[in-house]
């Protein structure tokens, strides 16, 4: 599975195809869902991020996270072990036992544990950003709370986003909306369904 991951992320640019890695190079990158760390090491090494803020709930995959940044020799990342969600506080995160990048805050799994989650505008204001080049969430299903609940100006500072959408935990109607908000905020929007029920949003801001 994390073989996958890094064919996904490394081969086929699944975050970054087109111009978000002329738009996110050299900026500050938030890699939301950060797993492994496999996109946070893309970050550094080939989109030679500034800054990167890797954001990850799941305690077992976070220590993977730490280790995999350390033994890249990644001195600019800043790791956040916490679930970003609509809003601050505490919620359930489910486990998936066939997929350590499958763990969600809807019910999915089998078993569920507590855990801290932070607002994107809780995030954005601890960890002094203040200008986004790209904003990349793969988080099963919550990224569109995430986004529901940030700001119009805090969305207008974030140059690229890029994430894998969930149909199968919201209607279509949402992301629908959702498309045409940013839109409104000055994103073109590039498509990619990768089934009848996922797919890869990426939104670039017309500057």
């Amino acid at each position: 599975m994390d073989l996958g991951i890094f064919h996904e992320i490394w081969d086929h640019e699944r975050y970054t195809a087109g111009s978000i890695s002329v738009v996110a190079r050299h900026g500050t990158i938030v890699d939301i869902g950060a797993h492994i760390g496999l996109f946070s090491l893309f970050a550094s090494k080939v989109l030679q991020a500034n800054r990167i803020i890797s954001v990850e709930p799941d305690s077992a995959n976070f220590e993977l996270l730490s280790k995999n940044i350390s033994a890249n020799h990644v001195e600019n990342a800043s790791l956040v072990k916490a679930a970003i969600a609509g809003e601050s506080g505490e919620k359930r995160i489910y486990n998936t036992s066939s997929n350590t990048g499958g763990h969600s805050l809807y019910a999915r799994g089998v078993s569920s544990i507590a855990v801290w989650t932070v607002s994107l505008t809780e995030l954005f204001k601890a960890s002094s950003i203040s200008d986004c080049s790209l904003l990349k969430m793969d988080c099963e299903g919550a990224e569109m709370e995430i986004l529901e609940n940030a700001p119009d100006k805090l969305l207008r500072n974030v140059s690229a986003i890029s994430f894998e959408y969930h149909l199968d935990d919201y209607p279509r109607e949402r992301l629908e909306r959702l498309k045409t908000r940013m839109q409104t905020l000055g994103f073109n929007l590039e498509i990619r369904p990768t089934s009848r029920t996922l797919g890869i949003l990426r939104g670039i801001r017309r500057r």
